[in-house]
């Protein structure tokens, strides 16, 4: 059997009918299983021994390998960005993770080009580029790994298209059931914050999750709410885990206000070090200029996201924001959204993204752009 086959990357990997949701993928697989004969009927089951995840290799080499396939290719330094990925598989524990390169193919070079050079250029290193496990999706970002030819993980690669990256976060999800219909009507690709206080919290993400839709935790602190800057570490500790219990499915967590909770270093640490339990991301969706969560979270290996825009109807014409948006993405490449679900804001968004597409604009998932 081919070797390439038997290895899956950390790549996304496709739901039900379609709908693009990014979930890790484990670098080796368990061989099937052969028939065996039945055992007699006294005979004492015999145990299947535990499954040994291999062991990651220095990224160092791989590293190099990589970035001067990029520079070769004319990728600029500032579109390469360094940063995790979780590992996935039997063996491996649910906080393993390994380096991870990202950056964006320039428009006179397609990813597959600069993928393939890396790929005949691996083997000087011994080393080898593992196809994704999926194929690649038009205006998606592709996934691959460069391992050991036995199978030990390396890095992985994300290489994302040419033009600009919109990521749209709709946060405070699950105080108002009668929403979840509207907020299903928008592209699949919005990420949607699920209240963790809220009654309806679980309700929501089990009926985003059963459409395909990606859900993260918002988790309130602040005075008054669960996680708060008054409690101790352990306390923190303990409120996250029961917090994001109460939102099934999710594949991170966002702070819900709380400025001096995430300005403190000790209460991130501890909020971060739980989602790291499980290689879930931390999206900071606050983005006050005392926040430590970025550089907290960098230091604990949890991958993670800042927010760049706020769109709320407030007293501002929704359309000049949603103009101002489209002015950062030609400018800076990229922007990330955060929007509450207010209905008539939805239904302008609605009509806004229709056309995303058609201007080139790629919507990715938190999933796809944390690092």
């Amino acid at each position: 059997m081919d070797t390439r086959r038997l290895l899956a990357t950390l790549a996304p990997a496709l739901l039900a009918a379609g709908v693009a949701v990014l979930v890790d993928r484990a670098l080796l697989r368990d061989p099937p299983a052969r028939a065996r004969p039945p055992a007699p009927a006294a005979a004492t089951p015999a145990r299947r021994p535990a499954p040994v995840a291999p062991a990651p290799i220095d990224p160092g080499p791989a590293r190099g390998l990589a970035v001067g396939a990029l520079a070769a290719a004319g990728v600029p330094t500032t579109a390469i960005h360094h940063g995790r990925y979780p590992l996935r598989g039997p063996g491996y524990p649910p906080d393993a993770t390994f380096p991870l390169l990202s950056f964006t193919c320039p428009a006179a070079t397609p990813c597959g080009a600069i993928l393939e050079t890396i790929a005949q250029r691996a083997p000087e290193k011994g080393l080898m580029l593992v196809d994704a496990a999926v194929e690649d999706r038009p205006g998606r970002p592709v996934y691959r790994a460069l391992t050991s030819p036995e199978g030990r993980p390396a890095l992985a690669i994300r290489g994302f298209p040419a033009g600009p990256r919109l990521t749209l976060v709709v946060s405070d999800v699950g105080r108002d059931p009668g929403l979840l219909d509207a907020l299903l009507g928008l592209d699949e690709d919005v990420t949607y914050a699920v209240a963790a206080d809220a009654p309806g919290a679980a309700a929501a993400a089990e009926r985003l999750g059963a459409a395909g839709r990606e859900v993260v935790a918002l988790l309130p602190l602040g005075e008054g709410a669960p996680l708060h800057a008054d409690m101790t570490a352990e306390a923190v500790t303990e409120a996250t885990r029961g917090l994001l219990g109460r939102v099934p499915g999710s594949v991170g967590a966002a702070p819900a206000g709380g400025e001096r909770f995430t300005a403190s270093r000790p209460h991130m640490t501890a909020v971060l070090e739980v989602l790291g339990e499980d290689a879930r991301f931390f999206f900071d969706g606050v983005a006050s200029p005392a926040s430590v969560a970025a550089p907290a979270a960098r230091t604990l290996g949890v991958r993670t996201a800042v927010r760049t825009h706020h769109l709320d109807l407030g007293d501002e014409d929704v359309g000049a924001r949603l103009r101002a948006v489209e002015v950062a993405l030609v400018l800076d490449g990229q922007a990330v959204v955060v929007t509450p679900p207010q209905p008539e804001l939805l239904l302008s968004l609605a009509e806004w993204m229709r056309g995303l597409r058609a201007r080139r604009i790629h919507l990715l998932r938190l999933s796809e752009i944390v690092l």
